[in-house]
């Protein structure tokens, strides 16, 4: 699987012309703007009153969506099976890029500390998640820092993040811009299948935050 991966923010208007381009595309190829079917709206696992996943937790049996035209579904247990990886959910795509840059800049210190893979994903479909992926990759490589870990995925329907009780309450704010069924701001760290350490604050999701974590797990 190529690994799909990020760069800085595009400006609102080039945001919008693309997507709106890329609805004219779904629309001229037949496919739906509507989140995929495999993550029913009517998941079991509420947003508001799952517990958050914790340390010692396994990770949930549930699938992210990659690629675009077709979309794949990844089972996360089968794809964390065997590695080390961080997990970064952020709230929506093309947003956190700034955070995201720091994973770019420490790759080789995170391999050292023995991580296979950065899994980030927002509750957006894969084909936006794809663009932004596109944009991040572009710039991370003009900048030296091709990408050798990041790997991006959409959770269209919120079912990993409900699966982690991640899901960020709904307000008035977030409505009015368009925005339902988020995920807070947050990252996992998960040794083969199992959560070792958990972030739900924005200040403790950069990568030399978790470097230094990291090390402390470790010792």
């Amino acid at each position: 699987m190529t690994r799909l991966v990020f760069s800085r923010s595009a400006t609102s208007c080039t945001v919008f012309l693309q997507l709106l381009l890329l609805l004219c595309f779904q629309s001229s190829h037949g496919f739906s703007a509507q989140p995929n079917t495999a993550f029913p709206m009517t998941a079991s696992v509420d947003v508001l009153s799952r517990r958050s996943i914790a340390p010692g937790d396994r990770i949930p049996d549930v699938c992210l969506s990659w690629g675009f035209n077709p979309i794949s579904e990844v089972n996360m247990v089968e794809y964390t099976a065997n590695e080390s990886v961080l997990i970064l959910g952020v709230t929506a795509a093309f947003i956190d890029s700034a955070i995201l840059e720091t994973f770019f800049h420490h790759q080789e210190e995170l391999k050292q500390l023995g991580i296979d893979n950065i899994i980030v994903y927002s509750c957006n479909d894969s084909a936006v998640v794809g663009i932004w992926n596109k944009q991040l990759v572009e710039a991370a490589t003009a900048a030296g820092n091709a990408n050798s870990l990041m790997t991006f995925f959409g959770d269209p329907s919120g079912v990993f993040t409900k699966a982690c009780g991640m899901g960020l309450e709904q307000t008035p704010e977030l409505t009015n811009l368009g925005l339902f069924r988020r995920c807070k701001p947050f990252a996992l760290y998960v040794d083969k299948g199992v959560v070792k350490d958990v972030s739900v604050d924005d200040t403790k999701m950069s990568a030399p935050f978790w470097i230094q974590r990291i090390r402390e797990l470790k010792q």
